[in-house]
């Protein structure tokens, strides 16, 4: 009698362990959906970044981040956001005026195949592009 009691207390405190795991794994923070890093050589007005998928699974902003820049003598570059639209003028996400930090264009509300594009009358060069959405 007294083992099925210690049997019976072990089962109830393995089904409280998984119960309990089961809720912190709910409450773990999530984390960008994906994220790339590149470089920019030599980009002239209209120049684009490599495009990426954005699926829209989580609430997390998307953000530009340049650093080691080069801006042919501009203290900050115009950077515009865009969604790709298949036989239609792309959807502008916004322009930002980029220095070498990293700026937010917030959760994007549609799942879509989105790129940067550089709008100036400069030559720029950034060592290291991070995107993240």
């Amino acid at each position: 009698m007294e083992n099925k009691r210690v049997s019976m207390r072990r089962k109830a405190a393995l089904v409280a362990g998984v119960v309990l795991a089961a809720t912190v794994a709910g409450t773990v923070p999530s984390w960008a959906e994906g994220q790339w890093s590149s470089y920019i050589t030599n980009w002239t007005n209209g120049a684009e970044s490599r495009r990426w998928t954005d699926n829209h699974k989580d609430g997390n902003a998307t953000t530009i981040g340049f650093s080691g820049c080069n801006f042919g003598g501009a203290g900050a570059v115009n950077i515009s956001l865009y969604r790709a639209i298949d036989y239609w003028p792309d959807d502008n996400q916004g322009m930002h005026s980029m220095d070498c930090t990293t700026n937010s264009w917030g959760a994007m509300g549609t799942k879509g195949e989105y790129y940067f594009a550089y709008e100036g009358n400069h030559t720029i060069n950034v060592k290291n592009v991070v995107v993240k959405y």
